[in-house]
């Protein structure tokens, strides 16, 4: 996208990894991040055992956001519609659009259904897992109505965890 790409929207922080991931390039101007901070209830990651909180994902992200670029990290649950409300007073578009958060199957729906109308013509929209051991995700985004989207590819090989990526028409 080069410098065409500003607005960045992720459901699933957890610890910040992917969001400070993507604030890596040297395009970009917003970073909004949504999640409930805790692990399904837990306040521990069970597969790397660290805690899940607001102030740590906020600390890592602030401490590789290597370009200062302006990013929220918003805690709650992105099927609240006063997130929702709350994101889209704030955001016009979005450019990337990262579904990561509730791995169920209407939980996949419903972030697609509330959120995917914020991706501009040509912007992105990635569902991480659709190919892992979180079994409703595939089946989900299978059903999902598609239509206005153009598959890119799947990024992974199956069985891995892959990244199904949509581009809009």
């Amino acid at each position: 996208m080069g410098s065409q790409f500003r607005n960045y929207l992720e459901i699933g922080v957890l610890h910040g990894g992917t969001m400070a991931l993507m604030m890596q390039g040297q395009y970009g101007e917003r970073f909004v991040g949504i999640d409930t901070f805790d692990y399904y209830g837990s306040d521990i990651d069970p597969g790397s055992g660290v805690r899940v909180d607001l102030e740590t994902a906020r600390e890592n992200v602030r401490l590789l956001n290597s370009f200062g670029y302006s990013f929220k990290l918003v805690r709650g649950n992105s099927h609240d519609p006063a997130i929702c409300a709350h994101i889209r007073s704030n955001l016009e578009f979005v450019d990337i659009l990262l579904l990561d958060g509730d791995h169920s199957a209407s939980g996949v729906t419903k972030d697609f259904q509330m959120y995917s109308g914020l991706v501009r013509p040509g912007g992105f929209l990635a569902i991480d897992d659709y190919d892992s051991s979180w079994k409703e995700v595939k089946p989900a985004v299978d059903a999902l109505d598609k239509s206005g989207w153009h598959f890119v590819g799947a990024i992974g090989p199956p069985g891995s965890g892959s990244l199904y990526i949509l581009q809009r028409e």
